[in-house]
């Protein structure tokens, strides 16, 4: 470090005065495409020393791996920087779960907007699109707002937006869970179809035990016991 300007290799940490401005500019060389990385902020205060100051502060916070945003970022780079940030305080499932609806319906709708310029508008058409053309419950469509809001919400925690723009949306009521229960007869003509195809002994061992498809899908030869007649239960395969 220098009273100056930070550098690391090809990153450099400055104040650059622009339009009558002082602007905190940060370097941070090139992407894998050849573009060039950089982040600018205006600091506090209109004076070199604050924007110096904040320039060797983003710099910083950029080398320790710390979040950052760069200047125009995508709502697609920006969601899934944030997935990969916070991977390793959620669960493994969680993260998958989070992922699929990040990259199967917000990326595709909302990604190629600005994230400093992502209104409630957008997302509130969002969400009435998912609702008026596809086929997802209200259920799904409320947890894709929950993810939304969630990286919004650390968005506007670390000052990268001002506010967030999904606290005023309307989000379909969840609607109460009405589970499709076969009967007796239903249930013999389903094995009776499936009795040919590779998912019978799966589908039939969850018929007559109640076990779930994590559950069944984890046996093991070793845990069915053929003379007493049982089926040890303790291990789950996972996607």
């Amino acid at each position: 470090k220098s009273k100056d300007h930070i550098r690391s290799d090809k990153m450099k940490a400055s104040a650059r005065k622009k339009n009558g401005k002082w602007i905190a500019f940060v370097e941070l060389g090139y992407d894998a495409s050849g573009k060039r990385k950089q982040i600018t902020k205006v600091p506090p205060e209109n004076t070199k020393v604050s924007a110096q100051e904040l320039a060797n502060e983003l710099l910083a916070k950029y080398l320790n791996n710390t979040f950052y945003v760069e200047q125009k970022m995508l709502v697609s780079e920006y969601m899934d920087t944030w997935l990969e940030q916070h991977k390793s305080n959620i669960s493994y499932n969680t993260y998958n779960f989070y992922e699929g609806l990040i990259r199967k319906h917000i990326n595709p709708k909302l990604g190629t907007l600005r994230l400093d310029k992502l209104h409630s508008t957008h997302i509130q058409q969002f969400y009435n699109d998912l609702r008026e053309n596809t086929n997802l419950s209200n259920s799904t469509i409320k947890k894709i707002h929950v993810t939304l809001h969630k990286a919004l919400k650390y968005a506007t925690q670390h000052e990268i937006i001002p506010k967030n723009p999904s606290d005023n949306v309307v989000v379909p009521k969840q609607q109460k869970f009405k589970p499709v229960v076969l009967d007796e007869e239903q249930l013999l003509l389903l094995l009776k179809k499936l009795k040919e195809t590779p998912i019978f002994i799966p589908c039939i061992i969850s018929v007559y035990s109640g076990m779930r498809k994590g559950e069944v899908l984890g046996l093991t030869w070793d845990k069915i016991d053929f003379e007493n007649k049982t089926i040890t239960v303790d291990t789950q395969l996972q996607r």
